[in-house]
């Protein structure tokens, strides 16, 4: 079938959402509620796209394929950005233990101890288990990577019962087996596993399936929403919801990703450059984003600017734009280069 350029668009749209608008919104704390918490649909729309793209893959995989492709795309590039994350700690130990003044006012040494000689195992073991980068400034986005790679691992398998039962019907269970998951478990990993994967299934089952069925679904998690705001759960703060995900993050995101389904039905993105280099590269660039928050950082601190200005926002959501552009340009190549120097040594 042929490729859905407009689902690359809406991929590298997506994540400029995240890195430029939210994450700068959330990490540099910039606004005020409740736009903070309605702008919080980016991760499901990630998962949306992703389930999206699936439906265009009709040959069944086994889970060998599978596995090695998501090893390949998603688990070598992390270990990429952790040696170069431990590379610059270890740098900027060395030029701490030189009594540089400028790394000394730097964001690094005013808000985090960086020396990397105290790296104990479990300091590594987190690395190694896709946890964290200890030290690095910066690193909440990599709670990501574990629900997408359990979910775009186990995905073939719900494609195979997917052509053998109502797809309205399974997408049903999942939710309910999500709700249900809220009085087994706290645990953020678990929780999103099973939040995510409800809209990795909308987007593989209806993606461009404007209906009748759509329009119910709006309708339906709009008067959710409405009955969770009335029984005492407050949307605001958003983020309350998101970690571990709940009801409220749930339902929210249903009525939005069925309002952008209709709304999108009827708009066409024109195709921009940049726009597809950060579909194209948008995985390492979500990676590398905290790079561009640490080189920022020192100067939010200083400017003594409105934190609600649109005018600040902007500013802030246009370096980190043009910062992770430009550092692309030299990660992702470097990435390409070791995935396929490993895939070509025997």
């Amino acid at each position: 079938m042929e490729r859905d350029k407009q689902l690359d668009f809406y991929r590298g749209l997506s994540m400029i959402y995240v890195v430029c608008f939210i994450h700068v919104v959330y990490w540099l704390k910039i606004g005020a509620e409740p736009i903070k918490s309605l702008m919080l649909f980016e991760m499901p729309l990630i998962f949306f796209i992703s389930g999206a793209s699936l439906s265009f893959n009709k040959t069944p995989r086994r889970f060998k394929q599978v596995f090695f492709n998501r090893m390949v795309r998603v688990v070598i590039p992390y270990y990429v950005y952790a040696i170069v994350s431990v590379v610059v700690l270890a740098i900027v130990t060395m030029l701490w233990q030189l009594d540089i003044s400028s790394i000394k006012e730097s964001m690094f040494a005013a808000n985090y101890h960086i020396d990397i000689t105290l790296y104990s195992s479990r300091n590594i073991c987190s690395i190694l288990a896709l946890h964290n980068i200890p030290q690095f400034p910066f690193v909440n986005h990599l709670w990501f990577i574990w629900p997408y790679l359990i979910l775009s691992c186990t995905f073939e398998l719900q494609k195979g019962i997917l052509t053998k039962v109502n797809r309205g019907g399974y997408l049903i269970v999942c939710i309910f087996l999500f709700l249900a998951s809220q009085w087994v478990t706290e645990n953020l990993y678990i929780r999103c596993v099973f939040c995510y994967n409800i809209f990795m299934v909308m987007g593989y089952c209806y993606y461009r399936q404007i209906s009748i069925k759509t329009r119910l679904l709006l309708g339906i998690s709009l008067l959710l929403i409405i009955i969770l705001q009335i029984s005492g759960n407050n949307l605001v703060p958003m983020q309350d919801h998101k970690f571990p995900p709940d009801a409220v993050f749930l339902f929210y995101n249903l009525f939005i990703l069925a309002l952008f389904s209709l709304i999108f039905s009827k708009v066409r993105i024109p195709e921009f450059k940049w726009i597809r280099w950060w579909n194209e590269r948008g995985y390492t660039i979500y990676l590398y984003q905290n790079f561009a928050f640490s080189i920022i950082f020192p100067f939010v601190n200083t400017t003594g600017n409105d934190y609600t200005s649109w005018k600040y926002f902007s500013l802030c959501a246009i370096s980190v734009f043009i910062l992770m552009s430009l550092l692309s340009s030299i990660v992702y190549p470097l990435e390409r280069k070791v995935v396929n120097w490993l895939l070509n040594t025997k």
